[in-house]
């Protein structure tokens, strides 16, 4: 912790394109170990190669998109809000400069069920370093000679670009996890991973002394509204669904956990052809595994709910369940609101049949805070608006036609919610604007142009 707070002001006036250099150091030296890294990490989380080694890619990406914005500076120059009609500075007024500077180190809780975009060498880790701040990881216990390994090649990547010791370094534990984020040397937290574990370290960080920024991803169940004749193929639809609803083994945080349906469509008797046939799917450990079995257990024994299962074989090796849907009607999910509340982290959704418009937008109104919504639909109708307008007040995107799984990283998108999904809606943690989480902004004055930082003299 001594070794970031030494190398934190250090870290912060390095200039953007020298940063940039070691980000794309680092994208480098994580591409060249690709087939070494993808080996350890198959063998830690049953994800598979293929997925893994695209997981990779995408890692590197995002190191090289932070690189970029950076060496440009953009993002550091923010006027703020201006009045139209009104100059940058009145007459009479004072010189005023405002920019943005690094909050200082960072502690990052890296997630199981992206061992590389969301662990050791992810988006929070990249942005931060971006900003210009230290980074401390706290390893995932699912994957840690993954960790170690990922870590060692950032550390040696840092060090031949030139960069001093104490701007990255990787801790492991759960007291490690808690003492970090309650240390004073960290100005920032970010996380991604359960709402138990979540808000344990929200409340340490917001009981500091001086409490500090905690950015943390907890868990959605990610609702799809299908609207009356906006499906006409159902067997399309419902491989889409079930596609969607067991990628990655159903452990994305974009998992369409809630599907919402007329009760006219008569889906469910395809539902339970299809998942019937669906494979067993890998889950990242025992614990994942058993909170899902206890999850899924929970939810079978609410009255008026129909199970259906996948009926394929479960290996004894690893951590494998059945892909399953649990089916409701509208009366029966606002009863009991475990059904529309509870994530289930594994290939499990719930679908809930309204039988009117009323008692679709009765569902709308009752859902919590989430990543995204979808909403399939056909033209513009007043039903069609008013499920927008529900979904924006309680989602972070808001998707049309489609599923939620599959976040496209780049400008303009928005990966955040209102709480229960996060705990700060205003941000994102993936695309260019994730390095905001870790800069604060500073107006400077009548100061001396020659007495500016490099950032406030653009």
């Amino acid at each position: 912790m001594q070794r970031a707070a030494q190398a934190s002001h250090a870290w912060a006036a390095t200039p953007g394109y020298r940063r940039a250099s070691a980000l794309r150091a680092i994208a480098e030296a994580l591409d060249r170990q690709t087939d070494d890294l993808v080996e350890i990490a198959e063998a830690e989380t049953w994800l598979g190669a293929t997925r893994l080694t695209g997981e990779v890619a995408r890692t590197t990406a995002q190191l090289r998109m932070f690189a970029e914005v950076i060496e440009h500076g953009a993002h550091v120059v923010q006027p703020g809000v201006t009045v139209p009609g009104r100059t940058d500075a009145e007459p009479t007024g004072p010189e005023l400069r405002r920019c943005q500077l690094p909050v200082g180190p960072v502690a990052v809780y890296a997630a199981s069920n992206f061992p590389f975009a969301f662990s050791v060498a992810g988006g929070d880790t990249a942005s931060a370093l971006a900003a210009g701040c230290p980074v401390i990881v706290k390893a995932h216990p699912a994957h840690p000679e993954l960790s170690w390994h990922t870590a060692r090649i950032i550390e040696d990547a840092l060090s031949t670009a030139g960069v001093g010791p104490g701007v990255f370094a990787l801790v492991s534990g759960m007291e490690e996890g808690t003492r970090l984020v309650q240390d004073p040397v960290i100005r920032a937290a970010a996380f991604t991973g359960s709402s138990e574990g979540g808000r344990v370290l929200a409340d340490l960080a917001a009981a500091r002394p001086d409490p500090i920024p905690f950015y943390g991803e907890f868990g959605s169940v990610n609702p799809v509204f299908v609207l009356p004749g906006a499906v006409v193929d159902v067997p399309g639809f419902v491989t889409e669904y079930l596609d969607s609803l067991t990628l990655g083994g159903g452990q994305f945080c974009t998992n369409p956990g809630l599907l919402i349906v007329p009760r006219q469509l008569d889906l469910l008797p395809e539902v339970a052809r299809q998942v019937s046939q669906r494979p067993a799917a890998a889950l990242l450990s025992a614990g994942i595994q058993q909170a899902f079995t206890t999850k899924v257990d929970r939810l079978r024994t609410i009255s008026g709910v129909t199970v259906h299962e996948s009926r394929a074989a479960v290996p004894a090796a690893g951590f494998h369940v059945r892909p399953v849907v649990l089916t409701a009607g509208g009366h029966t999910a606002m009863r009991d609101r475990t059904l529309m509340e509870q994530e289930v982290f594994g290939p499990a959704g719930v679908i809930v049949q309204y039988e009117d418009a009323d008692e679709l937008l009765a569902l709308c109104a009752g859902l919590q805070g989430c990543l995204v919504t979808s909403i399939h639909g056909g033209g513009d109708s007043a039903l069609v608006r008013e499920v927008i307008r529900e979904a924006s007040r309680r989602s972070g995107r808001v998707v049309w036609n489609s599923w939620p799984t599959g976040v496209v990283v780049g400008t303009g998108q928005h990966h955040g919610g209102p709480f229960p999904a996060t705990s700060n809606a205003s941000v994102t943690s993936v695309g260019p604007d994730a390095i905001m989480r870790f800069l604060r902004p500073i107006a400077f004055q009548n100061l001396p142009v020659e007495l500016l930082p490099s950032e406030a003299q653009r």
